[in-house]
């Protein structure tokens, strides 16, 4: 057994006692601690050199036994950089202010980085005061239950109790250092920056390395590991600004919210169950800020549970995209969990059902089987002994052979009228290794079984679902009373389903798989990143869901109600800017314009707090074709925000290029003109280029029906790309930056522009509108 000597630590005690529970028995650790002073690094001594700090200690071990990557992430490099990121991080001021950091991490997180503790877990734990207030942090005290539970962290607080001991001793004494490392290379008070400030500097210091000291790897490694440190934590604070918004939206709007029946003050608990197969569409989101409305109007609870009950489905991309999506839409949960948490429970109640001879186990094959349920046919498996089931079970749990025949049935009713009560599946086997538990199980409940129990055992009082699984509602009770379970209360609402939309999973999947969209995010999608992509605000969001509210009545609706909310909301507070496309444009030369002006202007013209623009007045400009084409020479326009113009000429070269010439008429007056016209300066430098893009339905069809192949439905072409050029104000706008194009319409800015060869591209926000009500055409009528 190898022997490492270190410096006395609680923290390397721990690591050990980690790294000892994969170990084989001749291979794992004894520690050798040496004594040193109280602010003493970690050190590990060895025949080669010193290794220095927790990461570079724990690698050591790791490499000289063979042991798992976990603790230090896992054998991806950028989750190793995050792990050590974190383990580097100093709170701004002390260990209380470190936890009110944390818990805002630890919202929809179970852990520091991934899915399992790792070191961060580990260094962050022990930094943490032990009367740390759990009415303040409670996501912390959530993260600090659940390390606490596994036995070599238990060990490890006894060192805890006695380290910090220690560190009030010293401070009596004045021996406490007063924070942070300090010294050359250290951060110094970095911390107390704000978080975007840090952010930048440390990308500033990451670029500078890489192309000034390419070889300084740690140094690199470190500064990638702190960008994803503070861009997760930027990411939590934005998270915190959206649940307050989603507050503020969800009270100011008008709903059709019902009660909840028999629901007591306090005493509500709801849950909102996404299964890690795809990410949130508007439909899940409609089911989220139900239960998450309900369980503030009653004062309750609101959990978040992952149904990872089918791994041949489940991803981490899903997981993590679901937990942003949550934070998009500003909802924390008073409690993450995972239906997999449960899985022994589960599997012991099966167990029950079988020996109660309330349910058996069935090896008909599956076309058969669908066939005897239609027909009200029993199973010939249904007569088995529970000696015999409990037989079959036992191969089921193996996945052996004849396990991957059989499946687990409850013996409810196969005469039923209902015929989710004939004898339904309630465990199938499945060897796709799972997220979170790996190959630790062969056969999994379906949703079906699962959710009563889980939600039953977690407290829920109210299982809010959609009323197309009304039928299956009879199942979920047949379940929670067989098994003797306190009963939670089913409370339905209508499904939200719109015209011309996928909503299945499995068929956005298809549209993924097959490259006809960008990915789940693509604008074109009913995802929650798609429509947030494509300018939804969360406030129009929340009242539109407010408006349905719980109703039963199940309808298809247009996207017009929901974009025309959108309008009322951005119009009076977006910047307004000028886009004119490079391949309908024409040139007007003014005459009497001698020099190039640019002016300060208003960028909303009601609205002063939206902020100024520069507007550049030049003889030369661009005008749409459109509106050349419109014109005749003595023919008097209005130039949007100048004033009139008289066209002298109307010139057509043999190419068909239209151009103008004409000379200001301020004097005249608009209200006397029939055309008016957006423009912009013709001069290269106060310009940019932009590509506006479009999207029309992505499929062909207004209302799917269940059986429709979409394949024979895809829309093609439903992406529109327009090359332009618009005022060098937009260059200046961040990715998410909504404005509208004066006469084209509404955008928001999906990437920045870099250059003229890496142009702004921005997506056209829908109006509510059948057409864009201007003269300008567009390629897509939405």
């Amino acid at each position: 057994m190898p022997t490492f000597v270190v410096t006395k630590s609680p923290l390397v005690e721990v690591v050990a006692a980690v790294l000892n529970a994969v170990l084989p028995t001749t291979a794992r650790i004894t520690l050798n601690q040496t004594d040193a002073h109280a602010n003493a690094p970690l050190t590990l001594t060895h025949d080669n050199g010193v290794e220095t700090g927790l990461v570079a200690v724990t690698r050591f071990m790791i490499t000289e036994t063979g042991a798992p990557l976990d603790l230090l992430g896992g054998d991806d490099a950028a989750v190793q950089a995050e792990v050590a990121g974190w383990i580097d991080f100093e709170p701004a001021a002390s260990a209380e202010q470190l936890a009110v950091v944390l818990d805002a991490h630890l919202t929809l997180r179970t852990y520091m980085v991934g899915y399992a503790p790792t070191l961060a877990d580990l260094a962050l734990w022990f930094r943490l005061p032990l009367n740390a207030d759990k009415a303040a942090t409670p996501f912390v005290a959530r993260w600090v239950a659940g390390l606490n539970a596994i036995p070599e962290y238990g060990r490890g607080v006894k060192g805890k109790k006695a380290a910090a001991k220690a560190a009030k001793k010293a401070a009596k004494a004045g021996k406490a250092g007063k924070g942070g490392k300090g010294g050359k290379g250290g951060k110094g008070g970095s911390s107390n920056k704000p978080l975007d400030v840090q952010l930048a500097e440390q990308q500033a210091l990451l670029a500078e390395l890489q192309a000034n000291d390419p070889e300084n790897k740690g140094a690199m490694k470190r500064a990638e590991g702190l960008i994803k440190t503070l861009t997760k934590r930027i990411e939590a604070a934005a998270a915190k600004e959206a649940a307050a918004a989603a507050a503020a939206a969800d009270e100011a709007a008008p709903s059709n919210y019902m009660e909840l029946p028999d629901a007591v003050d306090g005493q509500v608990v709801t849950r909102f169950p996404p299964e890690p197969s795809g990410y949130l569409h508007i439909g899940h989101s409609k089911a989220a800020l139900l239960n998450a409305h309900y369980a503030k109007q009653y004062n309750g609870k609101l959990l978040i549970r992952f149904d990872d009950t089918n791994p041949s489905k489940e991803r981490d991309e899903f997981v993590d995209n679901i937990l942003a999506d949550l934070a998009t839409l500003g909802i924390v949960g008073d409690a993450m969990s995972h239906t997999s948490d449960h899985f022994e429970l589960i599997q012991g109640y099966a167990e029950t059902m079988i020996k109660k001879g309330l349910a058996y186990v069935d090896d008909t094959p599956v076309d058969v089987m669908r066939e005897e349920r239609m027909n009200r046919v029993e199973s010939a498996a249904r007569g088995n002994s529970v000696e015999r089931n409990l037989e079959l079970w036992a191969h089921m749990l193996a996945g052996d052979e004849t396990g991957l025949a059989c499946c687990l049935r409850g013996k409810v009713d196969m005469s039923a009228n209902n015929a989710c009560m004939r004898d339904p599946v309630f465990y199938r086997c499945n060897l796709t290794p799972h997220l979170r538990t790996g190959t630790q199980y062969k056969a999994y409940p379906t949703y079906d079984f699962a959710c009563p129990i889980v939600d039953s055992v977690e407290g829920v009082t109210h299982a809010l679902r959609t009323n197309e699984y009304h039928d299956r509602n009879e199942q979920y009770y047949w379940v929670v009373d067989a098994l003797e379970l306190r009963k939670p209360l089913v409370a339905e609402y209508s499904r939200l389903n719109f015209e011309y939309t996928v909503m299945s999973k499995r068929k956005l999947q298809w549209f993924v798989d097959q490259g006809l969209v960008e990915g789940w995010f693509d604008p074109r999608f009913p995802t929650v990143q798609g429509i947030m992509r494509r300018g939804l605000t969360l406030e129009a969001l929340w009242q539109f869901i407010a408006s349905q509210g719980a109703s039963l009545n199940t309808n298809t609706h247009s996207w017009d109600k929901l974009w025309a909310i959108n309008k009322k909301i951005i119009d009076p507070v977006i910047p307004r800017h000028v886009a004119v496309p490079v391949d309908s444009r024409a040139v007007l030369t003014l005459t009497n314009v001698a020099t190039t002006l640019v002016a300060t202007k208003p960028a909303h013209p009601k609205n002063p707090e939206v902020g100024t623009k520069s507007v550049v007045y030049s003889s030369k400009v661009y005008v749409e074709v459109e509106d050349a084409a419109r014109c005749s020479p003595g023919e008097e326009v209005t130039l949007l925000t100048w004033g009139n113009a008289i066209i002298d000429e109307v010139n057509t070269a043999a190419d068909g290029t239209i151009s103008l010439v004409g000379h200001l008429h301020l004097e005249g007056n608009p209200k006397d003109t029939k055309i008016r016209m957006t423009w912009l300066s013709a001069e290269p430098q106060y310009t940019v280029a932009a590509k506006l893009v479009e999207y029309d339905h992505i499929i062909t069809k207004s209302s799917l029906d269940q059986n429709d192949n979409v394949a024979d439905l895809v829309r093609d072409p439903s992406k529109f790309v327009t090359d332009a050029v618009v005022d060098a104000n937009v260059a200046a706008l961040p990715k998410g930056a909504r404005l509208q194009f004066m006469r084209r319409g509404y955008f928001i800015v999906d990437k920045p522009y870099q250059s003229e060869s890496s142009p702004a591209e921005l997506i056209y926000i829908p109006d509510g509108k059948q057409s864009k009500g201007s003269v300008l055409s567009s390629k897509v009528t939405l």
